[in-house]
């Protein structure tokens, strides 16, 4: 689906992409990272940033107070301050933490269960739970058709939209769908601009084989080197039509 499709879609689809991605990639991503506790409370941070983004369509200058206000509302247990400023900053850009917090993956084994919140201990695990506790109550926000959250992330949607899920066939062909598809471009994207460069234009397209199947590419020569996109990207910035709908109209079973 290229880009002018995914900003046609009505609202809710909008909303639903927006709570699947918050959940298939950035929690994911976390979930995967519990043995690694700094990789975790990097991804932890800017998950945060994200959420707090398209819950308040945060613009330029405005993220550090809407990752607090996000904390305040979404993530009570936490003190907002201290989460931005020396968690997520000293994080984020420096790769470092206030020395007065110890970040690991898992609460000792041998402690006894305990409801009090560390404020200084940080676990992966701990943050997880917050984390879907606070998506839980944002997916209903966001979903609530009267709400200022939904109206918010909306916006921030069509300026820009969140990441999804791409079926990997959208961008392997066999060869004659290859053959067929650098053929149907050439006259299109000639001359164009490759990934929104304008010093970088497209001068030719190819198949490239990968095993038993073909990735077709946009080539940008300049000077003594090639710089290279997925032709399936560039359709998207481009707002032409997407390969796997030029091959439907072709009569290809794709």
């Amino acid at each position: 689906m290229n880009l002018s499709s995914r900003l046609s879609q009505p609202d809710n689809v909008k909303i639903e992409e927006i709570i699947d991605s918050f959940t298939r990639f950035a929690l994911r991503d976390i979930k995967v990272n519990i043995s690694n506790p700094i990789a975790a409370f990097i991804l932890i941070s800017c998950f945060i940033d994200q959420m707090a983004a398209y819950a308040y369509n945060t613009q330029i200058g405005q993220a550090g107070a809407n990752y607090k206000r996000f904390v305040t509302e979404y993530f009570k247990n936490y003190d907002p301050l201290k989460l931005w400023e020396n968690l997520r900053c000293a994080l984020v850009h420096n790769y470092t933490i206030s020395p007065n917090f110890a970040l690991s993956s898992e609460p000792h084994p041998d402690l006894p269960y305990t409801n009090t919140i560390s404020a200084n201990d940080f676990t992966v695990t701990g943050f997880i739970k917050e984390l879907e506790t606070s998506l839980a109550d944002l997916s209903v926000h966001l979903r609530e058709v009267t709400s200022q959250i939904r109206e918010n992330a909306l916006k921030k949607f069509n300026a820009s939209p969140i990441i999804i899920g791409v079926n990997r066939s959208s961008w392997q062909y066999d060869e004659p769908e290859a053959d067929f598809l650098v053929k149907y471009y050439e006259p299109i994207l000639l001359g164009k601009p490759l990934n929104g460069h304008n010093d970088l234009l497209i001068t030719s397209i190819s198949k490239d084989p990968v095993g038993n199947i073909f990735m077709v590419k946009c080539i940008a020569a300049k000077g003594s080197r090639n710089y290279e996109a997925k032709l399936d990207i560039v359709t998207q910035q481009l707002e032409v039509i997407y390969p796997i709908d030029v091959l439907k109209q072709a009569g290809f079973s794709v």
